[in-house]
């Protein structure tokens, strides 16, 4: 069994720190919905390459000659960091959900709603899937790549990236760029937000409710507008993209580590035989505080989930028991849904 070094160090570190960073994403999936919380499953997969990646690492003290390990956590620390921006793309989308049909006025305050929908429209939920798609092509390539290079080191004995590295994380700049200059637009256009009329939750996963004749009685749908008023959602949309703004320097400082390595082919900055020093300052730390700052942030929000199991709970106690009666029940709530039409 080979002796503890400083990366072996780092790596029992953050099976630590992501032990419990995923059991809280797992918690946050399910409080909002694994299907519709667009982010948290990619928080998911994000803590679970690390954990993987650090526990091959970890493998290696016993068996220090299985080339294969390192290779493997070579190859999963290149995909996290374009994981990591793919989070922060995700949750841009969740902010937009919130802000799609949400009323927009400008310094002047006479902006109206199409305006208001027209301006934050320029940064749509499709737009952003496009994102996604340029760094998902970005995350295969650097796999593939990332293989090679460690193949490659077994070959040869020497560490070099491969062109396929240098196409993945070129596209993952591409999709950075893009995604601060939206990210940009986006915080532009919401501290002016007003009362909603509705709002979208293709990407945010909570309950939404739409203008029109409601579903479920007045006095149901005034409370679930209450718990979960505009106010609230233009503060969990602020939140969102405060989240996404800040983690900006600790992303462009992990960019600039994977560049040193992949472009310049200094050695001192890769992941498994660089230098410890550089790899917990511009690597670890750095990805490290973008998910504490997420999972912060999504403790916050309210759960999708909860607020399903309020108007649940809300329209069975205020339904009538003759409501339950099969046909007849049937027929009290298609009146009440599609009466007034007739």
């Amino acid at each position: 069994m080979a002796h503890l070094s400083p990366q072996h160090d780092v790596a029992i570190a953050e099976v630590i720190f992501y032990s419990f960073a995923f059991l809280t994403a797992i918690f946050l999936a399910l409080q909002h919905g694994f299907g519709k919380s667009a982010g948290w499953y990619l928080v998911v997969l994000f803590t679970l390459i690390r954990l993987l990646g650090a526990a091959m690492y970890l493998a290696t003290l016993q068996d220090p000659t299985n080339i294969s390990l390192y290779i493997g956590a070579a190859t999963l620390q290149s995909a996290g960091v374009t994981a990591i921006i793919m989070v922060q793309v995700a949750f841009l989308g969740k902010c937009v959900g919130l802000a799609t049909h949400e009323n927009v006025i400008g310094r002047d305050g006479q902006k109206t709603e199409e305006e208001g929908k027209a301006s934050i429209a320029q940064v749509s939920t499709g737009r952003l899937r496009v994102v996604q798609l340029l760094l998902l092509a970005g995350l295969i390539c650097g796999i593939v790549g990332g293989t090679k290079s460690s193949q490659h080191y077994t070959d040869t004995g020497t560490f070099n990236a491969t062109d396929l590295s240098v196409v993945g994380l070129g596209v993952t700049l591409g999709g950075f760029g893009l995604l601060v200059l939206a990210a940009a637009i986006v915080a532009l256009k919401l501290p002016g937000l007003r009362t909603p009329m509705g709002y979208s939750d293709e990407l945010s996963g909570m309950h939404s409710y739409k203008p029109g004749r409601p579903e479920s009685p007045n006095e149901i749908e005034t409370a679930t507008a209450q718990r979960y008023d505009g106010k609230t959602r233009r503060t969990e949309a602020r939140w969102l993209i405060i989240e996404v703004l800040v983690s900006f320097p600790f992303l462009l400082v992990r960019l600039i580590y994977s560049c040193m390595f992949i472009f310049k082919h200094d050695n001192n900055f890769s992941t498994i035989f660089g230098d410890v020093g550089y790899f917990i300052g511009m690597s670890v730390v750095m990805e490290m505080i973008v998910i504490l700052l997420a999972e912060v942030v999504g403790l916050t929000l309210t759960p999708r989930m909860a607020e399903e199991k309020a108007l649940k709970a809300a329209n069975k106690q205020r339904s009538r028991w003759y409501e339950h009666i099969p046909v007849i029940g049937l027929g009290f709530r298609l009146y009440r849904k599609h009466g007034n039409k007739y």
